[in-house]
Protein backbone atom coordinates (compact mmCIF):
# COMPACT_ATOMS: atom_id res chain seq x y z
CA UNK A 1 0.00 0.00 0.00
CA UNK A 2 1.04 3.20 -0.97
CA UNK A 3 1.37 6.21 1.80
CA UNK A 4 2.75 9.63 2.51
CA UNK A 5 5.20 10.33 4.53
CA UNK A 6 4.94 13.47 7.23
CA UNK A 7 7.12 16.64 6.76
CA UNK A 8 6.85 16.78 10.34
CA UNK A 9 9.76 16.70 12.37
CA UNK A 10 7.85 13.80 14.40
CA UNK A 11 7.54 12.08 10.90
CA UNK A 12 10.86 12.19 9.90
CA UNK A 13 12.14 10.81 13.56
CA UNK A 14 9.45 7.62 13.58
CA UNK A 15 10.78 7.17 9.93
CA UNK A 16 14.38 7.11 10.75
CA UNK A 17 14.04 4.80 14.01
CA UNK A 18 11.80 2.10 11.81
CA UNK A 19 15.19 2.70 8.94
CA UNK A 20 17.31 1.93 12.03
CA UNK A 21 15.50 -1.75 12.96
CA UNK A 22 15.39 -2.73 9.59
CA UNK A 23 19.30 -1.93 9.29
CA UNK A 24 19.42 -3.86 12.92
CA UNK A 25 18.17 -7.07 11.09
CA UNK A 26 19.83 -6.75 8.11
CA UNK A 27 23.47 -6.61 10.46
CA UNK A 28 22.08 -9.67 12.83
CA UNK A 29 21.36 -11.59 9.36
CA UNK A 30 24.90 -10.90 8.54
CA UNK A 31 26.80 -10.96 11.46
CA UNK A 32 25.41 -14.75 12.04
CA UNK A 33 26.63 -16.13 8.46
CA UNK A 34 24.15 -15.24 6.33
CA UNK A 35 24.88 -13.80 2.78
CA UNK A 36 23.32 -12.74 -0.45
CA UNK A 37 23.44 -15.29 -3.19
CA UNK A 38 22.58 -14.59 -7.17
CA UNK A 39 20.05 -17.29 -8.58
CA UNK A 40 18.71 -16.91 -12.08
CA UNK A 41 15.42 -16.87 -12.81
CA UNK A 42 15.14 -20.77 -14.25
CA UNK A 43 16.79 -22.01 -11.49
CA UNK A 44 13.82 -20.51 -8.71
CA UNK A 45 11.14 -20.91 -11.27
CA UNK A 46 8.73 -22.43 -13.63
CA UNK A 47 6.80 -21.07 -16.13
CA UNK A 48 3.41 -21.08 -17.60
CA UNK A 49 0.75 -19.12 -20.15
CA UNK A 50 -2.71 -19.26 -20.00
CA UNK A 51 -4.66 -21.62 -22.65
CA UNK A 52 -7.54 -19.04 -23.70
CA UNK A 53 -8.06 -16.18 -25.49
CA UNK A 54 -10.14 -14.16 -22.77
CA UNK A 55 -11.93 -11.49 -23.84
CA UNK A 56 -13.85 -8.12 -22.55
CA UNK A 57 -17.04 -10.12 -23.51
CA UNK A 58 -15.88 -13.34 -21.07
CA UNK A 59 -16.58 -11.31 -18.49
CA UNK A 60 -18.86 -11.40 -16.09
CA UNK A 61 -19.97 -10.71 -12.04
CA UNK A 62 -19.00 -14.43 -11.01
CA UNK A 63 -15.96 -16.72 -12.33
CA UNK A 64 -12.23 -16.81 -11.70
CA UNK A 65 -9.67 -13.78 -11.36
CA UNK A 66 -9.08 -12.95 -14.61
CA UNK A 67 -5.46 -11.02 -15.31
CA UNK A 68 -3.82 -9.37 -18.32
CA UNK A 69 -0.96 -6.98 -18.63
CA UNK A 70 -1.13 -3.39 -17.00
CA UNK A 71 -1.19 -2.07 -13.41
CA UNK A 72 -4.44 -0.60 -13.15
CA UNK A 73 -6.24 -2.50 -10.27
CA UNK A 74 -3.16 -5.19 -9.84
CA UNK A 75 -3.79 -6.54 -13.99
CA UNK A 76 -6.99 -7.88 -12.60
CA UNK A 77 -9.49 -7.42 -15.64
CA UNK A 78 -12.55 -9.11 -14.39
CA UNK A 79 -14.38 -12.60 -12.98
CA UNK A 80 -15.23 -14.97 -15.78
CA UNK A 81 -16.72 -18.41 -15.74
CA UNK A 82 -15.53 -19.20 -19.05
CA UNK A 83 -13.60 -22.88 -19.28
CA UNK A 84 -9.79 -21.91 -18.79
CA UNK A 85 -7.00 -23.15 -17.14
CA UNK A 86 -6.72 -21.86 -13.83
CA UNK A 87 -3.59 -20.68 -12.13
CA UNK A 88 -2.61 -21.71 -8.73
CA UNK A 89 -2.54 -19.24 -5.68
CA UNK A 90 0.79 -17.87 -4.25
CA UNK A 91 2.72 -17.77 -7.95
CA UNK A 92 4.03 -14.41 -9.77
CA UNK A 93 3.08 -12.88 -12.95
CA UNK A 94 5.13 -10.74 -15.24
CA UNK A 95 3.38 -8.90 -18.00
CA UNK A 96 4.58 -7.46 -21.34
CA UNK A 97 5.58 -4.30 -20.26
CA UNK A 98 7.39 -5.94 -16.74
CA UNK A 99 5.02 -5.28 -14.53
CA UNK A 100 5.33 -7.82 -11.37
CA UNK A 101 2.92 -8.81 -9.09
CA UNK A 102 2.52 -11.65 -6.42
CA UNK A 103 -0.90 -13.17 -6.32
CA UNK A 104 -2.09 -15.13 -3.19
CA UNK A 105 -5.54 -16.45 -4.90
CA UNK A 106 -6.12 -18.73 -8.29
CA UNK A 107 -6.64 -16.63 -11.47
CA UNK A 108 -6.75 -17.07 -15.23
CA UNK A 109 -4.08 -15.41 -17.86
CA UNK A 110 -5.80 -13.64 -21.27
CA UNK A 111 -3.60 -14.95 -24.00
CA UNK A 112 -3.14 -11.81 -25.74
CA UNK A 113 -1.86 -9.90 -23.35
CA UNK A 114 1.75 -11.45 -22.74
CA UNK A 115 1.42 -12.25 -19.33
CA UNK A 116 2.36 -15.55 -17.62
CA UNK A 117 3.27 -16.82 -14.39
CA UNK A 118 6.11 -17.87 -12.02
CA UNK A 119 5.96 -21.04 -9.73
CA UNK A 120 8.23 -21.14 -7.35
CA UNK A 121 10.67 -24.48 -7.25
CA UNK A 122 11.42 -24.91 -3.79
CA UNK A 123 8.14 -24.70 -1.74
CA UNK A 124 4.87 -23.03 -2.14
CA UNK A 125 5.91 -19.19 -1.39
CA UNK A 126 3.84 -17.45 1.39
CA UNK A 127 2.32 -14.40 0.97
CA UNK A 128 5.31 -12.29 2.52
CA UNK A 129 8.38 -14.39 0.86
CA UNK A 130 6.05 -13.70 -2.62
CA UNK A 131 6.58 -9.98 -1.96
CA UNK A 132 9.74 -10.30 -1.05
CA UNK A 133 10.94 -12.03 -4.26
CA UNK A 134 8.31 -10.08 -6.26
CA UNK A 135 9.77 -6.86 -5.33
CA UNK A 136 13.47 -7.91 -6.55
CA UNK A 137 11.56 -8.15 -10.09
CA UNK A 138 10.22 -4.91 -10.07
CA UNK A 139 12.91 -3.23 -12.33
CA UNK A 140 11.75 -5.04 -15.12
CA UNK A 141 9.42 -2.37 -15.83
CA UNK A 142 12.16 -0.27 -16.63
CA UNK A 143 13.51 -2.81 -19.32
CA UNK A 144 10.50 -3.55 -21.49
CA UNK A 145 8.32 -2.02 -23.23
CA UNK A 146 5.43 -2.33 -26.09
CA UNK A 147 8.03 -2.41 -28.35
CA UNK A 148 10.43 -4.57 -26.37
CA UNK A 149 7.90 -6.88 -24.56
CA UNK A 150 8.69 -8.89 -21.92
CA UNK A 151 8.55 -12.98 -22.05
CA UNK A 152 9.98 -15.70 -20.42
CA UNK A 153 12.76 -16.47 -22.76
CA UNK A 154 13.74 -12.93 -22.35
CA UNK A 155 13.81 -12.78 -18.24
CA UNK A 156 14.65 -16.65 -17.74
CA UNK A 157 18.75 -15.60 -17.53
CA UNK A 158 18.31 -12.31 -15.86
CA UNK A 159 19.65 -13.14 -12.04
CA UNK A 160 18.29 -11.65 -8.86
CA UNK A 161 19.87 -11.66 -5.60
CA UNK A 162 18.41 -13.59 -2.00
CA UNK A 163 19.43 -13.76 1.66
CA UNK A 164 20.67 -16.75 1.99
CA UNK A 165 22.10 -18.77 5.18
CA UNK A 166 24.91 -21.13 5.57
CA UNK A 167 23.72 -24.17 4.61
CA UNK A 168 23.26 -22.62 1.35
CA UNK A 169 19.32 -22.73 2.28
CA UNK A 170 17.52 -19.54 0.68
CA UNK A 171 16.93 -17.76 4.08
CA UNK A 172 13.03 -17.37 4.33
CA UNK A 173 12.66 -16.38 7.66
CA UNK A 174 14.58 -13.70 7.10
CA UNK A 175 12.95 -12.08 4.04
CA UNK A 176 9.28 -12.73 6.37
CA UNK A 177 10.94 -10.66 8.79
CA UNK A 178 12.43 -7.57 6.14
CA UNK A 179 9.29 -7.76 4.77
CA UNK A 180 7.12 -7.42 8.31
CA UNK A 181 9.14 -4.14 9.37
CA UNK A 182 8.75 -2.73 6.07
CA UNK A 183 4.61 -2.88 5.93
CA UNK A 184 5.06 -1.36 9.90
CA UNK A 185 6.75 1.06 8.23
CA UNK A 186 4.33 1.91 5.61
CA UNK A 187 1.53 1.36 7.89
CA UNK A 188 3.08 3.93 10.75
CA UNK A 189 3.33 6.60 7.30
CA UNK A 190 -0.28 6.03 6.77
CA UNK A 191 -1.33 6.81 10.22
CA UNK A 192 0.25 9.84 10.53
CA UNK A 193 -1.14 10.64 6.90
CA UNK A 194 -4.28 9.93 7.98
CA UNK A 195 -4.75 12.30 10.97
CA UNK A 196 -2.74 15.13 9.06
CA UNK A 197 -4.97 14.78 6.32
CA UNK A 198 -8.10 14.68 8.87
CA UNK A 199 -9.04 11.18 6.83
CA UNK A 200 -9.36 9.72 10.56
CA UNK A 201 -12.68 11.70 10.51
CA UNK A 202 -14.84 9.23 8.19
CA UNK A 203 -18.52 9.88 9.75
CA UNK A 204 -20.86 10.32 7.44
CA UNK A 205 -23.04 13.80 6.51
CA UNK A 206 -26.50 13.41 6.33
CA UNK A 207 -26.40 13.68 2.23
CA UNK A 208 -24.03 11.08 2.50
CA UNK A 209 -26.05 8.99 4.45
CA UNK A 210 -28.91 9.63 2.14
CA UNK A 211 -27.13 8.73 -1.19
CA UNK A 212 -26.15 5.40 0.07
CA UNK A 213 -29.37 4.55 1.24
CA UNK A 214 -31.03 5.42 -2.06
CA UNK A 215 -28.59 3.51 -3.51
CA UNK A 216 -29.09 0.36 -1.58
CA UNK A 217 -32.99 1.06 -2.05
CA UNK A 218 -34.75 1.51 1.07
CA UNK A 219 -34.82 3.65 4.32
CA UNK A 220 -34.71 7.01 2.46
CA UNK A 221 -34.32 9.96 4.95
CA UNK A 222 -37.31 11.93 5.45
CA UNK A 223 -35.51 14.91 3.16
CA UNK A 224 -35.30 12.59 0.52
CA UNK A 225 -37.39 11.55 -2.36
CA UNK A 226 -36.45 8.33 -4.22
CA UNK A 227 -34.52 8.62 -7.54
CA UNK A 228 -35.25 8.07 -11.08
CA UNK A 229 -32.96 7.36 -13.39
CA UNK A 230 -33.27 8.55 -16.95
CA UNK A 231 -30.99 7.80 -19.94
CA UNK A 232 -28.87 10.32 -22.04
CA UNK A 233 -26.67 10.31 -24.57
CA UNK A 234 -23.13 11.27 -24.24
CA UNK A 235 -22.93 13.81 -26.93
CA UNK A 236 -25.59 15.83 -24.76
CA UNK A 237 -23.57 16.13 -21.83
CA UNK A 238 -20.47 16.00 -23.13
CA UNK A 239 -18.13 18.03 -25.70
CA UNK A 240 -14.67 16.72 -27.25
CA UNK A 241 -11.48 18.82 -25.96
CA UNK A 242 -9.17 19.23 -28.07
CA UNK A 243 -5.29 19.23 -27.60
CA UNK A 244 -2.69 20.78 -30.35
CA UNK A 245 0.90 19.65 -30.36
CA UNK A 246 2.55 22.60 -30.55
CA UNK A 247 5.91 21.90 -31.43
CA UNK A 248 6.17 19.49 -34.89
CA UNK A 249 9.66 18.50 -34.15
CA UNK A 250 8.82 16.93 -31.23
CA UNK A 251 9.68 13.35 -30.91
CA UNK A 252 9.76 10.09 -28.85
CA UNK A 253 13.68 10.76 -27.84
CA UNK A 254 12.10 14.65 -26.36
CA UNK A 255 10.42 12.64 -23.89
CA UNK A 256 10.82 10.94 -20.28
CA UNK A 257 9.43 8.20 -18.44
CA UNK A 258 10.03 10.18 -15.24
CA UNK A 259 8.68 13.59 -14.84
CA UNK A 260 12.02 16.41 -15.01
CA UNK A 261 12.29 19.96 -14.20
CA UNK A 262 11.91 20.37 -18.02
CA UNK A 263 9.41 17.46 -19.15
CA UNK A 264 7.13 18.66 -16.37
CA UNK A 265 3.76 17.48 -18.29
CA UNK A 266 1.93 14.01 -17.78
CA UNK A 267 1.30 12.59 -21.47
CA UNK A 268 -1.07 10.28 -21.64
CA UNK A 269 -1.39 7.11 -24.43
CA UNK A 270 -3.04 3.87 -24.82
CA UNK A 271 -2.14 2.52 -21.27
CA UNK A 272 -3.28 0.82 -18.78
CA UNK A 273 -3.07 2.21 -15.30
CA UNK A 274 -1.23 5.19 -13.76
CA UNK A 275 -4.25 7.34 -15.45
CA UNK A 276 -2.71 6.65 -18.92
CA UNK A 277 0.45 8.47 -18.16
CA UNK A 278 3.14 6.70 -19.84
CA UNK A 279 5.36 9.79 -20.73
CA UNK A 280 6.39 13.70 -19.73
CA UNK A 281 7.05 16.24 -22.50
CA UNK A 282 7.68 19.81 -22.32
CA UNK A 283 4.85 22.30 -21.46
CA UNK A 284 6.06 24.38 -24.81
CA UNK A 285 5.42 20.91 -26.69
CA UNK A 286 1.76 20.55 -26.46
CA UNK A 287 -1.73 21.95 -25.44
CA UNK A 288 -2.34 21.36 -22.21
CA UNK A 289 -5.63 21.56 -19.89
CA UNK A 290 -6.92 19.84 -16.37
CA UNK A 291 -9.90 18.69 -14.92
CA UNK A 292 -11.17 16.61 -17.97
CA UNK A 293 -12.07 12.59 -18.72
CA UNK A 294 -9.98 10.99 -21.03
CA UNK A 295 -11.03 8.05 -23.57
CA UNK A 296 -8.56 5.63 -24.25
CA UNK A 297 -9.50 5.11 -28.31
CA UNK A 298 -6.93 2.14 -28.77
CA UNK A 299 -5.52 -0.60 -27.32
CA UNK A 300 -5.78 -4.23 -27.18
CA UNK A 301 -6.51 -3.86 -23.45
CA UNK A 302 -7.09 -0.69 -22.77
CA UNK A 303 -9.63 0.39 -25.31
CA UNK A 304 -12.62 1.44 -23.85
CA UNK A 305 -11.07 2.40 -20.24
CA UNK A 306 -11.85 6.24 -18.84
CA UNK A 307 -9.72 8.13 -16.83
CA UNK A 308 -10.47 11.66 -14.58
CA UNK A 309 -7.01 13.62 -14.97
CA UNK A 310 -8.01 16.13 -12.25
CA UNK A 311 -4.00 18.10 -13.05
CA UNK A 312 -2.83 19.66 -15.71
CA UNK A 313 -2.12 16.92 -18.32
CA UNK A 314 -1.35 16.69 -22.29
CA UNK A 315 -2.74 13.60 -24.82
CA UNK A 316 0.24 12.31 -27.46
CA UNK A 317 -2.14 9.83 -29.03
CA UNK A 318 -4.83 6.84 -29.18
CA UNK A 319 -6.75 8.82 -26.63
CA UNK A 320 -9.25 12.41 -26.57
CA UNK A 321 -10.40 14.24 -23.56
CA UNK A 322 -14.15 15.33 -23.07
CA UNK A 323 -16.01 17.95 -20.54
CA UNK A 324 -19.05 18.34 -19.45
CA UNK A 325 -20.96 21.24 -21.50
CA UNK A 326 -22.99 22.80 -18.84
CA UNK A 327 -20.47 23.30 -15.65
CA UNK A 328 -17.29 23.10 -14.48
CA UNK A 329 -17.17 19.49 -12.81
CA UNK A 330 -16.27 18.72 -9.75
CA UNK A 331 -13.48 15.54 -8.67
CA UNK A 332 -16.34 14.03 -7.03
CA UNK A 333 -18.86 14.15 -9.57
CA UNK A 334 -15.92 13.65 -12.77
CA UNK A 335 -15.17 10.73 -10.58
CA UNK A 336 -18.95 9.10 -10.74
CA UNK A 337 -19.00 10.15 -14.46
CA UNK A 338 -16.02 8.38 -15.11
CA UNK A 339 -17.08 5.10 -13.47
CA UNK A 340 -20.14 5.48 -15.30
CA UNK A 341 -19.05 6.20 -19.03
CA UNK A 342 -16.47 3.64 -18.65
CA UNK A 343 -19.40 0.75 -17.63
CA UNK A 344 -21.13 1.69 -20.60
CA UNK A 345 -18.05 1.21 -22.97
CA UNK A 346 -15.67 -0.70 -22.08
CA UNK A 347 -17.05 -4.37 -22.98
CA UNK A 348 -18.97 -3.09 -26.04
CA UNK A 349 -16.01 -1.21 -27.60
CA UNK A 350 -12.26 -3.45 -28.26
CA UNK A 351 -9.36 -3.13 -30.83
CA UNK A 352 -11.62 -4.66 -33.86
CA UNK A 353 -13.86 -2.07 -32.69
CA UNK A 354 -12.09 1.51 -31.63
CA UNK A 355 -14.33 3.58 -29.15
CA UNK A 356 -13.49 6.97 -30.89
CA UNK A 357 -15.66 9.80 -30.32
CA UNK A 358 -18.22 9.37 -33.22
CA UNK A 359 -19.24 6.35 -31.90
CA UNK A 360 -18.76 7.29 -28.21
CA UNK A 361 -20.85 10.18 -28.19
CA UNK A 362 -24.05 8.58 -29.32
CA UNK A 363 -23.79 5.83 -26.24
CA UNK A 364 -26.01 6.44 -23.77
CA UNK A 365 -25.68 6.44 -19.63
CA UNK A 366 -28.00 6.32 -16.83
CA UNK A 367 -27.88 9.07 -14.69
CA UNK A 368 -29.85 9.82 -11.38
CA UNK A 369 -32.72 12.25 -12.01
CA UNK A 370 -35.08 14.66 -9.58
CA UNK A 371 -38.66 14.80 -9.91
CA UNK A 372 -38.25 17.19 -12.28
CA UNK A 373 -36.19 15.42 -14.49
CA UNK A 374 -33.14 17.57 -13.71
CA UNK A 375 -29.27 15.64 -13.53
CA UNK A 376 -29.06 15.18 -9.53
CA UNK A 377 -25.59 16.07 -9.69
CA UNK A 378 -25.36 16.81 -6.09
CA UNK A 379 -26.38 13.23 -5.47
CA UNK A 380 -23.63 11.71 -7.60
CA UNK A 381 -21.31 13.99 -5.71
CA UNK A 382 -22.65 12.86 -2.06
CA UNK A 383 -22.36 9.40 -2.96
CA UNK A 384 -18.40 9.28 -4.17
CA UNK A 385 -18.22 11.25 -0.79
CA UNK A 386 -19.62 8.76 0.61
CA UNK A 387 -18.26 5.43 -0.79
CA UNK A 388 -14.23 7.69 -0.39
CA UNK A 389 -15.41 7.92 3.34
CA UNK A 390 -16.50 3.86 3.50
CA UNK A 391 -12.89 3.03 1.73
CA UNK A 392 -11.05 5.64 4.06
CA UNK A 393 -12.91 3.71 7.13
CA UNK A 394 -11.73 0.09 5.70
CA UNK A 395 -8.15 1.22 5.65
CA UNK A 396 -8.48 2.99 9.25
CA UNK A 397 -9.43 -0.80 10.24
CA UNK A 398 -6.38 -2.53 8.23
CA UNK A 399 -4.07 -0.17 9.74
CA UNK A 400 -5.56 -0.88 13.31
CA UNK A 401 -5.56 -4.29 12.65
CA UNK A 402 -2.03 -4.92 11.48
CA UNK A 403 -0.58 -2.52 14.14
CA UNK A 404 -1.95 -4.58 16.47
CA UNK A 405 -0.89 -7.63 14.74
CA UNK A 406 3.08 -5.85 14.56
CA UNK A 407 3.12 -4.96 18.62
CA UNK A 408 1.98 -8.65 19.11
CA UNK A 409 4.63 -10.08 17.15
CA UNK A 410 6.73 -7.73 18.98
CA UNK A 411 6.18 -8.70 22.49
CA UNK A 412 6.18 -12.27 21.21
CA UNK A 413 10.04 -11.53 20.14
CA UNK A 414 10.72 -10.03 23.35
CA UNK A 415 9.21 -12.57 25.61
CA UNK A 416 11.65 -15.45 23.80
CA UNK A 417 14.18 -13.15 23.78
CA UNK A 418 14.07 -13.03 27.65
CA UNK A 419 14.14 -9.29 28.32
CA UNK A 420 10.60 -8.98 29.40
Amino acid sequence: MESCTSNSRKGKKLKKSISLRLKALQDEFLANGGEYKTYKLEELFTSENGDTDLQQKDLSEEGDIVVTSGVNNCGILGYSNVEAKVIKANTITIDMFGNVFYRDYPYKMVTHARVFALTFILKELNRLEGIYIATQLFYLSELFSYGNMASWKKVKDIKISLPTIANGEVAFDFMASLIRELEAERISELEAYLKITGFTDFKLKEPEIDAISLLQGGGYAPKTTKLKWKEFRIVDLFSLYKLAKLNPNDSKEFRTREATSENSIPAVVAKVGNNGIMYYVKPTDYETTKNKLVVIGDGAVASGLVYYQPDEFTILHNAYAIQLKDREGSEKLYLYLQATIQKAIFSFFGYENKPTWNKVKECVISLPTKEDGSIDYDYMESLIGAIQKQVIEKVVAYKDEVIAETRQIVQKLIIKQGKL
